[in-house]
């Protein structure tokens, strides 16, 4: 209940002559009202704790899984190539998180490679749904754009004929399907 709710709630307890009646039942409203309805928020506002340990939960449950991957690769993550999307890619009316990484330096080498993750909120955390490598070098670039009624939309940098290893210049677009827990790519 809002604030504008409960201020309305008093006055007209107090109005209709009932004025020890009224101050009583703004107390509880105001005191007591969030606490015992266990509602998030108080005079409209939502708890910005509660969302701010759900989004540090996440942001750790996503950098464990990441760096877990690298040290199976013996290679690390480039952090400042991470995005990140939410959006209901199971179309279920949930939120999944959706995030394009680049793990980097392979055993020693100068390779790279781009992964394409899915996260779902299960039982309260976000858990791995899959993953699939969508991009690398000698392979192609990738950005995620967004989520959208095809899936999850990549904006992708391909190699035409003599390009260099380090430069594809071929812009394309390529969308991802979630089919039974993996990863699908539908070209466009």
């Amino acid at each position: 209940m809002t604030i504008k709710h409960r201020l309305r709630s008093c006055s007209e307890g107090v109005v209709r002559g009932r004025w020890m009646v009224g101050r009583i039942a703004c107390a509880a409203l105001f005191l007591v009202g969030p606490l015992a309805s266990g509602a998030d928020e108080v005079a409209g506002v939502p708890d910005k704790r509660v969302a701010t340990q759900n989004a540090t939960a996440d942001a750790t449950a996503i950098d464990r899984y990441i760096a877990a991957q690298a040290r199976r690769e013996r290679g690390e993550e480039f952090r400042d190539a991470r995005q990140r999307v939410d959006g209901d890619v199971l179309h279920r009316g949930a939120v999944e998180t959706v995030v394009l990484y680049t793990i980097e330096s392979q055993g020693g080498s100068n390779d790279h490679r781009q992964y394409l993750a899915v996260f779902a909120r299960r039982n309260g955390s976000l858990q791995p749904v899959a993953r699939v490598e969508a991009g690398g070098k000698s392979g192609r670039g990738a950005t995620l754009i967004a989520i959208d009624a095809q899936g999850i939309a990549l904006g992708t940098q391909e190699y035409a004929d003599g390009d260099p290893s380090c430069c594809p210049s071929r812009k394309g677009h390529t969308h991802f399907v979630l089919e039974h827990d993996r990863l699908v790519e539908h070209p466009r």
